[in-house]
């Protein structure tokens, strides 16, 4: 990607897949792509936590001409690979 972030002066840009994603989802992703058994483990709600969230990369698109190019689970899969290498 070839821009100027200085020339563009807009802010900060959320990148993502614009789709809802939760907590829990994105563990069970990884405990499967790791072969972890690992359990998940609840706590009680703190005060200001967020429960929900979906990044809006309109900006992202409009400004830079970016969109997501791999899904979130090929991201995640693509990440822990990453992770993989560089601790062998």
């Amino acid at each position: 990607m070839q821009c100027s972030f200085e020339a563009l002066k807009v802010g900060a840009f959320n990148i993502g897949t614009s789709k809802e994603t939760n907590v829990i989802e994105i563990f069970k992703i990884i405990q499967r792509f790791t072969g972890s058994n690992l359990q998940a483990k609840y706590g009680s709600v703190k005060t200001g936590e967020q429960k929900r969230s979906c990044l809006n990369c309109k900006i992202a698109a409009e400004k830079l001409g970016w969109e997501a190019e791999v899904n979130l689970e090929q991201g995640l899969l693509e990440t822990i690979d990453y992770f993989r290498r560089m601790t062998t």
